[in-house]
């Protein structure tokens, strides 16, 4: 039943996330636009959530006067989720991509960074076509297509050599897991890379 104003309730506000979130809704009402943000709240137990908050701006009758609308939403089990999957993919001995319906890698982890020799932001957004050998740009295009239309989790590179690209334009031969994943934004693929050079040369060392 207290009146709250804006600082009182900035304070509850987690400090990291405080000037950010602050500066996303200064900027919705200085273009009386709309705001998303995500953020963490301190409760009195010192405990904190995860909220994501989302608003806009609603002019007044005489067209100056401004309120902002917004509704905020509990979000932190998505984002221990979130965490876990984090964790689990950078435990991983395998280079994990993720690969959206466009072909755009949106999640690497750092055992991928070192196969393929790219720093991770030097990969996100970027089309997964980066990390091939150009002779295989074209068949991929088909076989994503392919893909997507009969989605379904297979091994790749147990019968026919695969090889990948790195950033040195070297190539390495490896073996690929893939997996469609269902999310909110559409069927996403978790592919996961694993570098076999040493075996075959293993093998090969054998067989001589």
């Amino acid at each position: 039943d207290d009146h709250i104003s804006y600082s009182e309730f900035q304070q509850r506000v987690h400090p990291d996330d405080r000037a950010a979130r602050d500066q996303v809704v200064r900027r919705a009402i200085r273009t009386h636009g709309s705001y998303e943000s995500e953020y963490r709240i301190v409760l009195p137990d010192g405990s904190f959530r995860w909220i994501g908050g989302r608003g806009r701006c609603l002019l007044g009758g005489d067209g100056k006067s401004t309120r902002l609308l917004g509704v905020s939403m509990d979000i932190t089990e998505r984002k221990q989720v979130e965490e876990l999957f984090h964790l689990a993919t950078e435990a991983s001995t395998s280079g994990t991509v993720l690969i959206d319906h466009e072909g755009r890698i949106v999640l690497v982890n750092t055992h991928a960074e070192k196969l393929f020799g790219y720093a991770r932001d030097e990969l996100i957004g970027k089309n997964v076509e980066i990390l091939l050998p150009e002779r295989f740009g074209t068949s991929f295009e088909s076989d994503r297509a392919n893909f997507f239309i009969a989605p379904e989790a297979r091994a790749m590179g147990s019968h026919a050599q695969l090889f990948a690209r790195r950033k040195d334009g070297s190539e390495v031969p490896i073996e690929i897991s893939v997996n469609p994943v269902q999310t909110p934004h559409g069927l996403v693929v978790l592919t996961n890379v694993v570098d076999i050079s040493a075996r075959l040369a293993a093998e090969e060392e054998t067989r001589q």
